[in-house]
């Protein structure tokens, strides 16, 4: 089926609309670009690079096209090592026989995305490419070394033409891209055969292949018998299966689309159309859209091709516009969109969902979001002087954007052979607390939460939370939750923060986590017995953080001090009672055992110690002072039990009558 830009959905624009809402609200993170290739004080190795991507999960080889090399015949695909950014010794593959005009040559690359899978697998270590040999253009597909994925070189002998593109007459306008797209599916775009106002009329030919985008299934060779061609179908879906039109059509009406690239997460299709002498465009393709016509050669960008001297009528119908196009006769020098990615890395989260382009040869640089609504100016962002790379470097001939495997974003530079990176900018930057971790008391099973406040982080920002020093291996995000704690959950509480410019971290002040339980009491008061007017004191001890003590006789408060002990003095007969205490802390509360206090009026006969018990150490003294060991005038006055004056016998009949334990 065919269909346009009006046909975008509700729940797309509201899957649109969100992805932008989401990053509203965060600051706009400063950017810029550094050099990745070549590293300082060298001179790069590469020759006209047009493009660079990487096989699927390859986080550490950045795969960059040379259009040509010195010898002007041959193509080149040279690795750089995203660990050391430099480029590896030996070229992954050299093309020969490729045509030589300035947009002729090696053009495009894409792997399959089985290029990881098990040995046995027919596409392990696959890879395409696009080239111009002959006058024409062609996809051919390779395999590694071995169909190793790991090899960092390719089978030169595995080359195996998928389709090709009769590209007469003239030397311009191939296209060249070339991707595989969530659904697996390879996509080739083609030029519309070149010259001005595109004398054929490829791009409305519906059964030419040229000024088209075409998407083809390689999965299977169609093909076994032959060792120089991979047999393809066209893919389940095409709009013109079963219809006049040619199979291969995903969708048409294009100039000259110089680099169109998928939106990882939304699988949208961004295309960067090359205008003639009035116009550039930036193309929208719904994810599964098909059969969509840009217009060209009656329309140029959202405007009458007759702009640019095309003799054709102006017409709209049937055609559906881009959702950004740019005068080049308003700028110094502009003459070729070059189209970019939508980024989605990590690094830099106010950026998701920001689509970059530049122009060739003016070296502008700019971006939008586009969340299905019409864009206006104040939309675009011209971003060419926040991203200059810095003293002594320049960005000159923006030939291609590239992606790697994390979603960050790079440039490529053909003025100087050079690949740039998009990166936060950390000119000034330091991070502030304004916030620390609070110092908190809290029971066991609660739940807590630490949190901090921070100016001037920049990118991506990362929440290390530690206690007493070593990271506990919390959510990076800066609150930190502990539920159900535990009293082993108590401690020094930290958070090491960094960002894009901050990469050995920020450590917040300590917030001091106490866990209480219950209190627990590990000494009960003791039962007295005192003679009346004696000074009484009962003694509790207990765990448990911050305690407060309410003593209570027979339940209720004495309002006593708040203390451990209890303090009587000059009890009487009214004092009898069970003493108890309750303790309380910002948990709960425990309650002693009582303590019984007894009264007595008068000492006891045999009393010897005065203390109003008879007990087994009255026995004691009273020997004692038999013995004239003990002189003591009270324990010699208690001990004259018939108060004779005298300590004698007969007192000691009298004791050994009295229960004394």
């Amino acid at each position: 089926m065919r269909c346009n830009l009006n046909q975008l959905t509700s729940s797309r624009l509201a899957l649109l609309v969100a992805l932008s809402a989401s990053t509203v609200a965060l600051a706009q993170t400063p950017i810029t670009t550094i050099r990745v290739y070549p590293p300082p004080a060298t001179i790069s190795a590469l020759s006209r690079p047009v493009f660079a991507t990487s096989p699927p999960g390859d986080t550490t080889r950045f795969f960059v096209v040379d259009q040509r090399t010195s010898t002007s015949t041959q193509g080149r695909i040279q690795i750089l090592d995203l660990t050391t950014n430099t480029l590896m010794a030996t070229p992954f593959l050299l093309t020969s026989g490729q045509s030589t005009g300035n947009e002729e040559g090696l053009l495009g690359l894409a792997f399959h995305p089985d290029f990881f899978a098990a040995p046995g697998n027919v596409n392990r270590g696959a890879f395409f490419i696009y080239i111009t040999q002959g006058g024409n253009n062609h996809v051919i597909r390779y395999t590694t070394t071995g169909q190793d994925p790991n090899a960092n070189t390719a089978d030169a002998a595995s080359a195996q033409t998928v389709i090709d593109f009769n590209h007469p007459t003239n030397t311009n306008h191939n296209g060249g891209w070339i991707a595989f797209g969530p659904d697996r599916q390879l996509y080739i775009d083609t030029g519309d055969g070149g010259s001005g106002c595109d004398p054929p009329g490829n791009a409305q030919n519906i059964n030419s292949y040229l000024g088209k985008m075409h998407r083809l299934n390689v999965d299977v060779d169609q093909n076994p018998g032959s060792a120089t061609i991979w047999g393809y179908t066209a893919s389940v879906g095409n709009p013109f299966i079963g219809v006049a039109g040619l199979d291969e059509i995903w969708l048409y009406g294009l100039r000259n689309p110089w680099r169109s690239s998928f939106d990882r997460l939304t699988g949208d299709i961004y295309i960067g159309d090359v205008g003639q002498d009035a116009w550039e465009e930036v193309d929208f393709v719904p994810a599964g859209a098909s059969g969509i016509n840009f217009g060209w050669d009656v329309r140029e960008g959202k405007h009458c091709s007759t702009d640019s001297g095309c003799p054709s009528t102006c017409s709209t119908a049937g055609f559906t516009d881009p959702i950004w196009d740019y005068d080049q006769r308003l700028g110094v020098n502009r003459q070729a969109v070059t189209g970019g990615y939508v980024y989605r890395g990590a690094k830099i989260p106010d950026l998701q969902g920001t689509y970059f382009f530049g122009d060739y040869t003016s070296g502008e640089i700019w971006s939008f979001k586009y969340t299905g609504v019409p864009l206006t100016a104040g939309d675009v962002t011209l971003r060419s002087s926040e991203l200059a790379p810095g003293p002594g470097l320049s960005i000159g001939l923006v030939v291609s954007f590239a992606e790697d495997q994390n979603g960050e974003e790079y440039i490529i530079d053909q003025n100087g052979n050079e690949i740039f990176k998009i990166v936060v900018n950390c000119t000034g930057a330091a991070i502030s607390y304004n916030s620390h971790p609070a110092t908190q008391t809290k029971c066991v099973g609660d739940t807590v939460n630490f949190s901090v406040t921070t100016t001037g982080t920049r990118g991506a920002v990362s929440y290390d939370w530690q206690r007493n020093g070593s990271s506990i291996g919390a959510p990076s995000l800066s609150t930190l939750t502990l539920n159900n704690v535990q009293l082993t959950d108590a401690g020094s509480y930290t958070v090491v923060i960094k960002d894009q410019c901050n990469l050995a971290g920020i450590t917040s002040n300590p917030g001091v986590l106490t866990v209480n339980d219950d209190p627990a009491i590990s000494d009960q008061p003791d039962s007295q017995t005192v003679c009346a007017g004696s000074n009484v004191s009962f003694t509790v001890a207990a765990g448990g953080g911050d305690l407060s003590y309410d003593w209570q006789l027979g339940g209720s408060s004495l309002g006593a001090p708040n203390s451990p002990t209890l303090n009587l003095s000059n009890v009487q007969a009214g004092d009898i009672g069970a003493y108890t205490v309750v303790i309380t802390n910002n948990c709960g509360n425990a309650t002693s055992d009582p303590a019984n206090l007894n009264v007595v009026a008068f000492p006891p006969q045999g009393d010897i110690s005065g203390d109003c018990i008879l007990q087994s150490s009255d026995r004691t003294l009273f020997v004692n002072v038999l013995l004239g060991i003990d002189t003591d005038a009270g324990h010699v006055s208690r001990s004259d039990l018939n108060s004779s004056g005298a300590v004698n016998g007969d007192d000691v009949q009298l004791f050994v009558a009295l229960p004394v334990p």
